[in-house]
């Protein structure tokens, strides 16, 4: 009873390993073949140099969208399509500024500050602490 079912058990191990060794010779052709045929590369290059940062809102992003929708009408796509999408636009404002203050009159550097998107700023209010009256 127990040869047979080893038999089995072994048929199985041999034909997983050779299913195994036939996906990984699959898989590296398709590599191969992507590697060194494809246009991935050039598209990435397309969208990085010529595009550059595809901010959302930006005239970047617009001109991906339609970048991407040439290249899969190029890459040969039966279908294309494009929805709309409403996404939050940004535009920076002045220039952000912060600086210290000091009762002995020192020379104090400039400080190098970065308001991040949508944040909200003081105005012409300036701040300063509570123990300053």
């Amino acid at each position: 009873m127990i040869k047979p079912i080893l038999a089995v058990l072994a048929c199985v191990t041999v034909q997983t390993a050779t299913a195994q060794d036939s996906d990984s010779l699959t898989i590296r052709r398709l590599a191969d073949e992507v590697l060194t045929h494809s246009t991935a590369y050039e598209n990435l290059r397309v969208l990085t140099k010529q595009i550059g940062g595809r901010l959302a809102g930006s005239p970047q992003m617009v001109k991906a969208e339609k970048w991407g929708e040439a290249a899969l009408r190029a890459a040969g796509a039966d279908k294309v399509f494009t929805q709309e999408c409403m996404v939050p636009h940004w535009v920076r404002g002045e220039k952000e500024q912060a600086r210290i203050i000091s009762r002995r009159r020192d020379f104090v550097p400039p400080l190098n500050v970065i308001a991040l998107g949508n944040s909200v700023g003081t105005g012409k209010k300036e701040l300063r602490p509570q123990s300053w009256k």
